[in-house]
């Protein structure tokens, strides 16, 4: 009985060594899979926050273009409201003294 208990072992080992061969052929063609999509998972990712990124930068330029803007429109009321204020000031000037010179 012995000798039937060696041969069976055998086959049990030559079995157990081709499945431990198919188990590792199926995690190596696994591991390629789940590595590919990982890197064409990254590469997508890569494009968007690129894309991202130059929106990003694209809106910056805008925003300080139009803090320029407003801030020359700014000086321009500014320098509006100085020259308003001197010809009121005028204005008022001329018509106290023409009430005076009609008097």
């Amino acid at each position: 009985m012995a000798a039937k208990g060696g041969k069976s072992s055998k086959k049990e080992d030559a079995s157990a060594s081709l499945t431990l061969a198919a188990i590792t052929e199926l995690l190596e063609k696994h591991r390629a899979a789940l590595a590919t999509e990982f890197k064409t998972s990254f590469s997508r990712l890569d494009s968007k926050l690129e894309q991202t990124r130059l929106a990003v930068e694209d809106h910056g330029q805008r925003v300080s273009s139009l803090e320029l803007a407003t801030e020359d429109l700014s000086q321009r009321v500014i320098d509006l409201e100085g020259i308003f204020s001197t010809l009121h000031d005028d204005n008022t000037r001329l018509f106290s003294y023409k009430r005076i010179s009609s008097s």
